[in-house]
């Protein structure tokens, strides 16, 4: 079979099974799960579903497990097919793409402006819509989105992480004046599940099965920052290896890494970090005072591992090591530690 043929019917069979799923969804809201369902003017009710899964469906909601095991059997769309997809999601959204790395699975968008944020007030109302772009909001914010193969190869996980800056006022004084800067404000787990949400509907997903499919995430676990028995740090986390694998990715993401490469068999992330506080503790206070401090800071290679935990299969490990693979106990291991801890707890 040739690849156009197999891509057709997977989108075909997706299709369907979405149009079914719709009716069902349509079907329940006007008349509920108890509406009885089977062949017309016969004893019948859907005697394949029974053959193949040992089920009776007499009813509307008896259709659940019978629609989760179609979507179990369905061949998902490959990362490639997804990629101009996603892209064309996010220009429709407003924003402008600012990084597309292919190969790594990871497009980024440029920082824009929140115009949500923006106050309500009567001289707004009196300019209109022509004097839209005369406001401005405090805040920005941009998105990544991460595409990662499943570890079956039957699908593709999709994530997406937001960052935010806001403009605060700096040396103000009681008098006026002081300079605005930006700085940077706390990721929005909302806003990162709304837009993954419109991303699933807009790839196929019905309405109420986005809502449904967010809704069952589960609620971030618990981490804690312990020793190990070598004095160096490691992170412990109250989840399997696939579901930490998944968050610490997402954590990447919020904080700002820059992941060069992934390997999920041997649970590692490739990434490079600039430490920043490092590099002004190494100038020392005169570099400081006299205003001698580089412009900008060396990112440095380090590699996330995250395994399973000893003695424990619903535990995992997130450990810092160096670019050769050793653990690594410096202090910017540590900040680094830190800053996934705060995504994770």
């Amino acid at each position: 079979m040739s690849k156009i043929i197999a891509s057709a019917a997977i989108r075909g069979s997706n299709q369907i099974a979405l149009q079914a799923e719709q009716f069902v969804e349509r079907v329940r809201n006007d008349k509920g799960e108890g509406v009885k369902i089977g062949f017309p003017d016969t004893a019948y009710f859907l005697p394949m579903a029974y053959a193949l899964m040992g089920l009776e469906i007499r009813t509307l909601g008896d259709l659940k497990p019978v629609l989760a095991h179609i979507q179990e059997l369905l061949s998902k769309e490959p990362a490639e097919k997804l990629w101009p997809r996603i892209r064309e999601f996010w220009i429709d959204a407003g924003f402008l793409i600012r990084t597309e790395i292919p190969e790594a699975g990871v497009i980024e968008t440029e920082w824009a402006e929140n115009r949500a944020k923006i106050p309500q007030g009567l001289l707004r109302d009196l300019l209109g819509r022509a004097f839209e772009n005369m406001h401005s909001s405090a805040e920005r914010d941009k998105f990544r989105t991460r595409l990662e193969r499943m570890a079956d190869g039957k699908g593709t996980e999709i994530y997406i992480s937001h960052r935010g800056l806001e403009e605060v006022v700096k040396d103000a004084t009681n008098f006026g004046g002081g300079t605005t800067i930006w700085q940077p404000r706390p990721s929005d787990p909302e806003l990162e599940a709304e837009f993954l949400r419109r991303l699933m509907v807009r790839l196929g997903a019905g309405e109420e099965r986005a809502k449904q499919m967010m809704a069952a995430a589960p609620a971030d676990a618990r981490a804690q920052i312990l020793k190990s028995n070598d004095g160096t740090a490691r992170l412990q986390v109250n989840e399997p290896f696939d579901r930490t694998w998944r968050r610490v990715g997402l954590a990447l993401d919020r904080v700002g890494f820059t992941v060069e490469d992934r390997d999920r068999q041997n649970g590692l992330y490739f990434v490079r970090y600039a430490d920043a506080d490092a590099e002004v503790e190494k100038q020392g206070l005169f570099s400081r005072i006299l205003g001698l401090e580089k412009d900008k800071v060396k990112a440095q290679q380090y590699r996330i591992e995250v395994r399973e935990g000893q003695g424990a299969a619903e535990r995992s490990e997130v450990n810092v090591l160096n670019k050769d693979g050793a653990r690594d106990g410096s202090a910017t291991a540590q900040r680094i530690l830190t800053l996934l801890h705060e995504q994770l707890k």
